[in-house]
């Protein structure tokens, strides 16, 4: 499985199941949790939250199996003679290979590209539904901050909403800030023509040494269901 990929599960593993003593148990030790909620509209987010995962596991199971085919495909060809082609003629095994390791580049490119789309599609879930919640919070008179024009718009939303300026969210939420920085950035290369978005080790400016690691899905899904936490406590309390 493609790094970027790395853990990443079906909803249908977060489940819970009866052992023989009658406990609940995971159906699957999961390196994330989805984020869930009993409250409205958030319960309607982490329904969407789960959808989205699930079209991520199945978009990156497709790919990397064909990725997979066209690369078992073409080390198969390298490894056996040219005797074994009889029907490639007039055609010879060097062109085979060719075309085979051209079909092999094309789907390494296709999970670079689909690394970046679903990426972009999670941080722009998490900015839409970042502006709802402000504007609710707003007529509501819970939210009492504006928003600052100066910021990126989905952390705009997301100080105003927990009452927060920059440098204390980067003090207290340092892994929040840290994935949604190197999301935002892989999101701007997209924008400027760079359709891979070469996934970036973590901001080197927010670690104390330099990142070793580069972004994986599970760590944004898990991030966006941590703000939505955050953004759920701000309306208990505020309710309570």
């Amino acid at each position: 499985m493609d790094y970027f990929f790395e853990g990443l599960e079906h909803s249908s593993v977060f489940g819970f199941l009866l052992d023989e003593q009658g406990k609940f148990v995971p159906v699957k030790e999961t390196c994330y949790q989805l984020y869930e909620s009993d409250y409205y509209p958030f319960e309607e987010f982490a329904d969407e939250l789960r959808a989205l995962n699930d079209y991520c596991f199945l978009i990156a199971q497709a790919v990397n199996q064909e990725k997979e085919r066209a690369n078992q495909e073409l080390i198969q060809t390298r490894t056996k003679p040219e005797k074994k082609f009889p029907w490639l003629a007039p055609f010879t095994k060097t062109e085979l290979l060719i075309g085979l390791e051209g079909e092999s580049n094309q789907w390494e490119w296709a999970a670079s590209i689909s690394r970046t789309h679903l990426e972009i599609l999670l941080y722009s879930f998490l900015e839409k539904t970042l502006k709802y919640l402000s504007e609710w919070f707003q007529e509501e008179s819970i939210l009492t901050q504006r928003k600052s024009k100066r910021e990126p718009k989905l952390y705009s939303y997301l100080y105003a909403i927990l009452g927060i300026d920059k440098p204390k969210f980067y003090e207290q939420y340092r892994e929040i800030a840290e994935i949604l920085d190197a999301s935002r950035k892989i999101r701007n290369q997209f924008a400027h023509e760079n359709l891979e978005g070469d996934l970036p080790a973590l901001p080197e400016e927010l670690s104390e040494e330099k990142a070793s690691h580069k972004l994986k899905l599970v760590e944004l899904i898990d991030v966006v269901g941590k703000v939505l936490r955050l953004t759920e406590e701000v309306y208990e309390k505020e309710k309570s």
